[in-house]
């Protein structure tokens, strides 16, 4: 698996003597791909342009591969397309994929679609029918979600969640989402922090490149780390010497728990 976040900050398009704070989306994730028993991490990021304003993030495999290209198809040219659009049609395609391995699954082998098993009921078993719906609904597949982002109406940009289901979510309120294995770790620290999308910029960097180097503690989280900025007209990458400046700057605040955990330690060791 892996781990993939989104927070919504505070940037100042305008300049310091004429502020114009506005929001831009920060978005966070690794790269690591797990096939079976088998993870590494390839050179290849987990986000995708859909549009040169939004920006997909996945967690998950296969499917995700068909659902983003059938999407970018979709859009492909469009500057009209709002996140909501995306996410919309995305859940879509997403459900749309899962009913097709439905299918293949459950109704193939009997020489059925989900077409011709609706108009062959009156000719079924009661409890014939009732068990291929009951598999039918059960069916989850592979376990996807997805996040998108970009600007929606007066160029507010906005996060939307894609859930393994297709079901679409808006997280402006809560200002941060995120998806994978390392999820549970980066909520936690972001609400440990008291996140809010108030925050300005440079705090919200900071805030979530440390949650994700929490969530490396989950099991399938890579250390590998991509940093994008979504604006209101463009989807920018980090620059590599703020990047690293951070990398050092997060490091640097890791050590000090861990240096006055041990200067507890040796003062209560010979205390006693």
């Amino acid at each position: 698996m892996t781990v993939c976040i989104a927070v919504l900050c505070q940037w100042n398009y305008g300049t310091r003597d004429n502020p114009a704070p506005a929001p831009v989306a920060i978005v966070v994730s690794d790269r690591m791909i797990t096939a079976g028993d088998v993870q590494y991490e390839p050179q290849q990021t987990k986000h995708a342009n859909i549009t040169p304003k939004i920006l997909l993030v996945i967690a998950g495999d296969s499917l995700h591969s068909q659902a983003i290209r059938k999407t970018a198809a979709h859009f492909k040219g469009s500057m009209t397309a709002t996140p909501e659009d995306v996410a919309t049609f995305y859940g879509r395609t997403i459900q749309a994929l899962k009913l097709r391995e439905a299918e293949d699954l459950y109704l193939a082998p009997l020489g059925l679609n989900s077409d011709s098993f609706l108009a062959q009921q009156k000719d079924m078993a009661p409890h014939f029918i009732s068990l291929l719906t009951e598999q039918m609904q059960a069916y989850r597949g592979e376990e996807v979600d997805a996040l998108v982002i970009g600007p929606r109406e007066q160029d507010v940009v906005s996060i939307y969640g894609v859930d393994t289901k297709g079901m679409v979510t808006c997280h402006d309120d809560v200002g941060f989402a995120a998806i994978g294995n390392g999820a549970w770790h980066v909520k936690s620290r972001l609400m440990q922090f008291g996140y809010a999308n108030s925050n300005v910029f440079s705090t919200a960097l900071v805030i979530s490149y440390a949650a994700k180097k929490v969530s490396e503690l989950a099991p399938g989280v890579g250390t590998n780390t991509d940093i994008k900025i979504v604006f209101r007209d463009h989807v920018e990458e980090i620059r590599p010497d703020v990047g690293n400046k951070l990398h050092s700057l997060i490091l640097e605040l890791e050590r000090k728990p861990t240096n006055l955990a041990r200067s507890a330690s040796t003062g209560c060791t010979n205390t006693w």
